[in-house]
Protein backbone atom coordinates (compact mmCIF):
# COMPACT_ATOMS: atom_id res chain seq x y z
CA UNK A 1 0.00 0.00 0.00
CA UNK A 2 0.90 3.17 -0.67
CA UNK A 3 2.24 5.51 1.95
CA UNK A 4 -0.28 8.22 0.78
CA UNK A 5 -2.86 5.61 0.97
CA UNK A 6 -1.58 4.77 4.57
CA UNK A 7 -1.74 7.62 5.80
CA UNK A 8 -5.10 8.96 4.60
CA UNK A 9 -6.37 5.31 5.59
CA UNK A 10 -4.78 6.19 9.16
CA UNK A 11 -6.50 9.44 9.16
CA UNK A 12 -9.96 8.00 8.57
CA UNK A 13 -9.60 5.52 11.33
CA UNK A 14 -8.96 8.41 13.48
CA UNK A 15 -11.65 10.44 12.49
CA UNK A 16 -14.02 7.24 13.60
CA UNK A 17 -12.39 6.49 16.69
CA UNK A 18 -12.85 10.40 17.22
CA UNK A 19 -16.57 10.63 16.56
CA UNK A 20 -17.26 7.39 18.86
CA UNK A 21 -15.52 9.17 21.76
CA UNK A 22 -17.35 12.58 21.12
CA UNK A 23 -20.93 10.48 21.01
CA UNK A 24 -20.38 8.95 24.19
CA UNK A 25 -19.03 12.12 26.17
CA UNK A 26 -21.32 14.05 28.25
CA UNK A 27 -22.54 16.94 26.14
CA UNK A 28 -21.67 19.53 28.36
CA UNK A 29 -18.36 18.44 28.82
CA UNK A 30 -18.35 18.59 24.86
CA UNK A 31 -19.19 21.94 25.03
CA UNK A 32 -16.64 22.69 27.46
CA UNK A 33 -13.52 21.27 25.94
CA UNK A 34 -14.83 23.35 22.55
CA UNK A 35 -15.02 26.56 24.52
CA UNK A 36 -11.37 25.51 25.93
CA UNK A 37 -10.36 25.64 22.46
CA UNK A 38 -11.49 28.65 21.44
CA UNK A 39 -10.37 30.35 24.30
CA UNK A 40 -6.61 28.51 23.82
CA UNK A 41 -7.19 29.81 19.78
CA UNK A 42 -7.88 33.26 20.77
CA UNK A 43 -4.74 33.72 23.57
CA UNK A 44 -2.70 31.88 20.98
CA UNK A 45 -3.39 34.75 18.31
CA UNK A 46 -3.20 37.54 20.49
CA UNK A 47 0.31 36.08 21.66
CA UNK A 48 1.53 35.91 18.60
CA UNK A 49 1.03 39.70 17.56
CA UNK A 50 2.48 40.27 21.03
CA UNK A 51 5.58 37.99 20.36
CA UNK A 52 6.90 38.83 24.30
CA UNK A 53 6.89 35.44 25.40
CA UNK A 54 9.67 32.49 24.36
CA UNK A 55 8.85 31.27 21.16
CA UNK A 56 9.07 27.96 22.44
CA UNK A 57 6.62 28.21 25.26
CA UNK A 58 3.82 29.88 22.58
CA UNK A 59 4.78 26.82 20.33
CA UNK A 60 3.75 24.20 23.21
CA UNK A 61 0.58 26.21 23.61
CA UNK A 62 -0.29 26.17 19.71
CA UNK A 63 0.23 22.10 19.54
CA UNK A 64 -1.52 21.96 22.64
CA UNK A 65 -4.70 24.03 20.79
CA UNK A 66 -4.18 21.38 18.06
CA UNK A 67 -4.24 18.23 19.76
CA UNK A 68 -7.63 20.02 21.68
CA UNK A 69 -8.93 20.89 17.98
CA UNK A 70 -8.05 17.59 16.91
CA UNK A 71 -10.50 16.18 19.69
CA UNK A 72 -13.07 18.35 19.31
CA UNK A 73 -13.07 18.03 16.07
CA UNK A 74 -13.83 14.51 14.88
CA UNK A 75 -15.25 15.04 10.95
CA UNK A 76 -12.43 15.15 8.40
CA UNK A 77 -12.25 17.80 5.71
CA UNK A 78 -13.85 18.10 2.32
CA UNK A 79 -9.90 17.23 0.83
CA UNK A 80 -9.50 14.80 3.51
CA UNK A 81 -13.52 13.23 2.21
CA UNK A 82 -12.15 13.63 -1.35
CA UNK A 83 -8.78 11.46 -0.61
CA UNK A 84 -10.62 8.38 1.09
CA UNK A 85 -12.84 8.08 -2.26
CA UNK A 86 -10.24 8.70 -4.20
CA UNK A 87 -7.62 6.12 -2.40
CA UNK A 88 -10.67 3.42 -1.82
CA UNK A 89 -10.76 4.07 1.82
CA UNK A 90 -13.69 3.18 3.43
CA UNK A 91 -14.42 5.52 6.01
CA UNK A 92 -17.23 4.97 8.06
CA UNK A 93 -19.99 8.67 7.98
CA UNK A 94 -21.13 9.07 11.39
CA UNK A 95 -23.33 11.68 11.87
CA UNK A 96 -25.03 13.63 14.80
CA UNK A 97 -22.25 13.08 17.22
CA UNK A 98 -22.91 16.37 19.26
Amino acid sequence: MSDLKEHFKERAAQYETRQAIIKAMPEEDYHALRAAVKTIDEAVSMLFECGDLYLSDLHKLHDALHKLRDITHPWPSEHERERFAELGIKYNKTKGAK
